[in-house]
C-alpha cells in the first residue's frame, strides 16, 4: 500500500497572492493539480538553489578581480624557483572558510 499525505489548503481571494494561486490552479485539469503544484514547487526550490550558486559565483568572480596576479610568479614556477606565498585577506579566508562548512545552507 502506498504512503500518501495530505494537505489541505484555504486561499483568502482578498489577498492579491492568494487569488493569483487560486487562478492558477483553477487552470489546472482536476485529476492533474497535485502532479502540477509539486512540480512548480520542485522547480522553485531548484531555482533558489541556482540562484545562491550563481550568487556565490558573482562574489568569487568579484573577489578574483580584486586580486593581483604577479607574472614574475608564473615566471618563477616556470624555472623552479623559489616563489613566496603570498598573504590572503582575513575576509576572502573567511568566506572560503564558510564556504567549506556549508552554513546550513543546501
Amino acid at each position: 500500500m502506498a504512503e500518501k499525505r495530505r494537505i489541505n489548503m484555504s486561499l483568502n481571494l482578498n489577498s492579491a497572492l492568494q487569488r493569483k494561486a487560486w487562478e492558477i490552479i483553477r487552470q489546472i485539469p482536476a485529476g492533474r493539480r497535485t502532479n502540477e503544484i509539486c512540480r512548480m514547487l520542485c522547480s522553485y526550490e531548484d531555482k533558489c538553489q541556482e540562484n545562491l550558486l550563481e550568487n556565490i559565483r558573482r562574489v568569487i568572480r568579484e573577489e578574483l578581480t580584486e586580486a593581483t596576479v604577479i607574472s614574475d610568479t608564473i615566471e618563477s614556477k616556470k624555472t623552479n624557483e623559489a616563489v613566496e606565498p603570498q598573504s590572503v585577506s582575513d575576509d576572502v579566508l573567511g568566506f572560503l572558510r564558510s564556504l567549506q562548512e556549508g552554513d546550513g545552507i543546501g
